[in-house]
């Protein structure tokens, strides 16, 4: 399948933010980084790479992006020079457009289960220095990490999914959206590495999740206090994931040593409220990995062989 930028589409600047404007059909949209980078490839026909399938998909859908030989390409053509109207149009039309529309979620398959008892998983969750480079992180088994990660109420904690190495997932950055259990991308690819300050661990890593810090609405973070109950929670959050990821058979890191203007420029400027705190790394254990002992090993603890103080 070959794609084209739509020709009915006009892209400028508005109030700072880059935005395509369809007066054809009276839609707006505002363009992030990834989205502009990826249509500045598609000004002639050409097929989209594997690892733009999936933001491909939601532009077609769109309508900033035309499939060869479907109804809208048709169409376009019929229209002739509209393109040069529909810029010209664009500036002159009166009264405002309706909202912006937001880009789709991508939606997560339902969480599989975890039959596995607590102890089995703490004795499983130490953290993993080696992943197997390029092996992607299951699809099912992300959306069950981010569904039971943000299943306790922890309203001032925001979970983003930044993706490397996933079935079914472009590489970029999204945000997770609990209620309907799917993603929203915000960014394109993320340089794992550089994120988490030269970490050799996270280079091949299948997703980095990043938690940020924000007062949830009505529920604001007020005195020292709430600061530490900031910390618990993230506590509570990135514990939760590495349990889930390496029950699942995945291996788990966490870290806080992150880069904050790396993590930033993820969150760009519409998220400038949001402090990012630390990092969950997801991926498949490398051959090294096998052979570190899975369990602490010693002799069990008994009364006589604890020495008083």
């Amino acid at each position: 399948m070959r794609l084209r930028a739509s020709r009915l589409v006009a892209f400028r600047i508005r109030e700072g933010h880059l935005v395509a404007e369809d007066p054809w059909r009276r839609r707006r949209f505002p363009l992030g980084d990834a989205t502009w980078g990826l249509l500045a490839q598609f000004r002639e026909w050409r097929t989209p790479g594997d690892g733009e399938l999936a933001l491909a998909r939601e532009l077609v859908d769109a309508g900033l992006l035309v499939a060869e030989g479907s109804e809208q390409h048709f169409r376009e053509e019929s229209l002739g020079a509209w393109d040069m109207r529909a810029d010209a149009h664009s500036v002159t039309a009166g009264g405002p457009f309706p909202a912006p529309v937001p880009p789709r979620p991508v939606a997560l398959a339902p969480p599989v289960p975890i039959d596995v008892g607590l102890a089995e998983a703490l004795d499983a969750g130490r953290a993993v220095r080696e992943f197997a480079a390029g092996a992607p992180v299951p699809f099912a088994h992300l959306g069950t990490v981010l569904h039971r990660t943000a299943a306790a109420d922890r309203p001032n904690v925001t979970v983003y999914a930044l993706v490397s190495a996933v079935e079914r997932v472009a590489a970029g950055a999204y945000r997770y959206v609990p209620g309907g259990h799917g993603l929203e991308r915000v960014a394109g690819p993320v340089d794992a590495a550089r994120l988490c300050g030269g970490l050799g661990a996270a280079a091949d890593v299948g997703a980095l999740l990043l938690y940020t810090y924000r007062a949830a609405p009505g529920r604001p973070a007020r005195g020292r206090r709430a600061y530490r109950s900031l910390f618990l929670d993230l506590g509570e959050a990135s514990r939760t994931a590495h349990l889930a990821a390496c029950a699942l058979g995945l291996g788990a890191f966490f870290t806080a040593a992150i880069r904050d203007e790396a993590a930033e420029a993820v969150l760009g400027p519409e998220r400038a409220g949001e402090i990012p705190l630390g990092v969950t790394g997801l991926g498949v254990p490398g051959p090294a990995e096998a052979r570190r002992p899975r369990v602490l090993t010693g002799p069990p603890l008994t009364p006589a062989s604890v020495t008083p103080a």
